[in-house]
């Protein structure tokens, strides 16, 4: 198991009443039986699965695992929902995200909170960012932010956190919605390595998610990786 993963010390951006744990994952050193050492059922992720996407699936399970203990939660197994959206126990509400050889898991109780989100992806290269432009970004985006000198930078920071929002929303919206439900009005970067990002929800959603809304959401990058994390008090 310590060849195959270690947890690491997550970023510092989590807010004050989420608990979150990180770890990296050598994807090389995989192996079927992990599985069974991390109590954690093997046919939740498909038996054709390629490698990585097993490697991966493990490691964010297991951080999973790790925030239910912090909760005295032992034996509660994070299923996937129809979307593949993990569903956690009763009383609370979470998040999980892998990319490569990192991933991440968040839990917070859901008295205080509508839904949390956590996403971690690798840098997009700057070529790919202006080749997706029009997929990802808004309009209003494009024009806010294409001509920055960092635009990979932002490109990813946009990406994450609509990430980060429909992981944090599909428990009350219940389906899928696309990236132009969502505008990034500003990146406020407060050092080198991370800052916060708001946003405004440009589609009614649901009723606890309405056009118009607006949130604000962290982020920080990590060597090669953006990871951004959000949350939405209970209204």
């Amino acid at each position: 198991m310590e060849d195959f993963l270690k947890v690491v010390a997550p970023p510092d951006i989590f807010y004050e009443n989420i608990r979150g744990i990180a770890c990296e994952f050598d994807v090389e050193s995989y192996q079927d039986e992990l599985y069974d050492i991390c109590e954690i059922p093997f046919h939740l992720v498909s038996s054709k699965a390629v490698v990585k996407r097993k490697a991966e699936f493990l490691a964010g399970r297991h951080c999973a695992n790790l925030c239910l203990r912090q909760w005295a939660i032992e034996d509660y197994v994070v299923k996937a929902g129809q979307n593949r959206e993990p569903l956690w126990p009763s009383g609370l509400v979470g998040a999980i995200s892998h990319s490569n050889t990192y991933a991440i898991a968040i839990v917070a109780d859901a008295s205080q909170y509508m839904g949390v989100g956590v996403d971690v992806e690798t840098l997009v290269a700057l070529d790919t960012a202006n080749r997706l432009r029009s997929q990802i970004l808004t309009q209003s985006e494009d024009r806010r932010y294409a001509h920055k000198e960092n635009f990979d930078d932002i490109f990813t920071i946009c990406f994450s956190i609509k990430e980060s929002l429909f992981k944090a929303a599909y428990p009350r919206v219940q389906k899928c919605f696309d990236f132009s439900a969502v505008s990034v009005t500003r990146i406020a970067w407060s050092d080198d390595s991370q800052g916060s990002v708001n946003f405004e929800l440009n589609d009614n959603l649901c009723d606890e998610y309405q056009c118009g809304m607006l949130l604000t959401g962290k982020f920080c990058k990590r060597y090669d990786k953006i990871i951004t994390v959000l949350e939405i008090p209970m209204i």
